[in-house]
């Protein structure tokens, strides 16, 4: 087996329904990789099942040919950092406090050492949130509490960083910005990122490869020129190409 992620046989259940069948996928160390597909295709399943949050994931998912249920709390807080599709701060604690918490692995934010402190200073700061820091949650706008919750994955500095749609609720500029700041942690090949994006233009100026999502499946894994050619995003989609990557 190749080094990196692998998925084998992942299945996903809600209830009796089906959410997910993936035979077989490997994501390559250092890539950046986009998730799409339509509402309610698998994508936030795919990506919870990757980030070790369902049970079925245990035996189907491996990293460096470890199974995930091998890896025990520590390494997997240590492997990878993840970003929900929905942020439940505290509403009380300031954005740099909310930054600590995830570096501290769920520890009070007062046990944050000066490195920690450091950390999320700049992964505001990278974020253009710099001015946030000492502002409570409960008063921030959405998107500007969206940076702060990408500031908070990425202070962590993990090889792998797991996005359900990090581009939500962010100005264009703010979208260029983290895309293009993800693009140079990739480009080193120590860190990988898996992102769950709908803006398709967006994904395919800045993404390597896309897992193609509908109906719970994964139907196909595009380059980007794949992607601009294949007729598959337009079914899944139900709109012509020239819409879909129309700005």
């Amino acid at each position: 087996m190749k080094s990196g992620y692998h998925i084998k046989n992942l299945a996903v259940y809600y209830g009796s329904k089906p959410a997910l069948a993936i035979s077989e996928a490997h994501i390559e160390k250092g890539e950046m990789l986009a998730i799409i597909g339509p509402n309610g295709s698998g994508k936030s399943t795919f990506l919870a099942a990757i980030a070790g949050l369902l049970p079925a994931a245990e035996e189907a998912v491996s990293f460096d040919e470890r199974p995930l249920k091998e890896l025990t709390l520590a390494e997997r807080a240590k492997e990878l950092a993840y970003l929900p599709p929905a942020d439940e701060t505290d509403p009380n604690f300031t954005a740099l406090e909310t930054v600590l918490i995830a570096q501290t692995a769920g520890a009070h934010f007062a046990f944050a050492g000066r490195e920690e402190i450091e950390n999320g200073k700049k992964a505001l700061a990278l974020l253009s949130a710099a001015e946030l820091a000492d502002r409570p949650i409960g008063t921030l706008s959405s998107g500007e509490k969206q940076r702060v919750a990408i500031a908070r994955v990425l202070a962590r500095k993990c090889p792998l960083l797991i996005l359900d749609e990090p581009t939500n609720y962010l100005d264009p500029l703010y979208q260029h910005l983290l895309l293009g700041h993800l693009k140079e942690l990739t480009a080193g090949g120590e860190q990988t990122v898996i992102a769950a994006i709908h803006d398709l233009p967006l994904a395919s100026r800045y993404f390597e490869r896309f897992f193609l999502f509908n109906h719970g499946e994964l139907i196909a894994i595009l380059t980007r020129d794949e992607l601009l050619e294949s007729p598959l995003p337009a079914t899944c989609f139900k709109l012509p190409a020239d819409m879909l990557f129309a700005k």
